[in-house]
């Protein structure tokens, strides 16, 4: 994640609230999905009932299964 996020600019996309009231988002480095690139590198693990808004299945498709 660190040579990821490293000298990339980062953008957290807003995509609801959990039931405590924080912020649920999708963060880029760059025009990267940090998501994606952590699940392809083996470093996350897909659960699609923390998938909330459907973001992570949307951008990463071939690999959230």
């Amino acid at each position: 994640l660190e040579r990821i996020v490293t000298g990339q600019p980062l953008t957290i996309v807003r995509v609801g609230l959990d039931r405590y009231g924080r912020t649920l988002g999708v963060v880029y480095a760059g025009e990267v999905n940090t998501s994606c690139a952590m699940l392809s590198a083996g470093q996350a693990e897909y659960v699609r009932r923390w998938d909330n808004g459907g973001a992570v299945r949307r951008d990463c498709s071939e690999l959230a299964k």
